[in-house]
């Protein structure tokens, strides 16, 4: 019984450090908040104008990946698409979009202003903008 009780113990504990362990992007930094756009490449694979897009708002985050450029107003025909929570690991390396199946991308520069009072940052090696 006593060693039931300690194995349960464990587990609760463990749970609650893991659940600790991960944070809201917009509590960690709130310089995340907003859209983010990479600039427009030439994917010379399918012979289309291309970007990616990271929006993060108060508690979740949607990643689209690999888009039209634009279609009116909005990125579309993604190669991928991921939203929901969005969560800084707890060394302050990944960020986490969604729960099941969930995207992590690597924080590579923290978002900052550059001259001219743009701001930008470099997550899963890519170049993004503040629009």
């Amino acid at each position: 019984m006593m060693k039931r009780m300690l194995i349960v113990t464990v587990l609760v504990a463990s749970v609650i450090t893991l659940s600790n362990c991960n944070k809201k992007v917009s509590s960690y930094n709130h310089d995340f908040v907003g859209q983010w756009r990479t600039d427009v490449i030439n994917d010379t694979l399918i012979n289309e104008a291309i970007r990616s897009e990271l929006i993060f708002d108060e508690k979740d985050g949607t990643y689209n990946n690999g888009c039209k450029d634009v279609c009116d107003d909005q990125l579309c025909d993604c190669v991928s698409q991921q939203s929901g929570r969005a969560l800084v690991s707890f060394d302050k390396t990944l960020i986490k979009i969604g729960s099941s199946n969930s995207l992590t991308l690597s924080i590579d520069e923290l978002p900052h202003q550059v001259t001219g009072g743009a701001w930008e940052m470099k997550i899963g090696g890519l170049v993004y903008y503040k629009q």
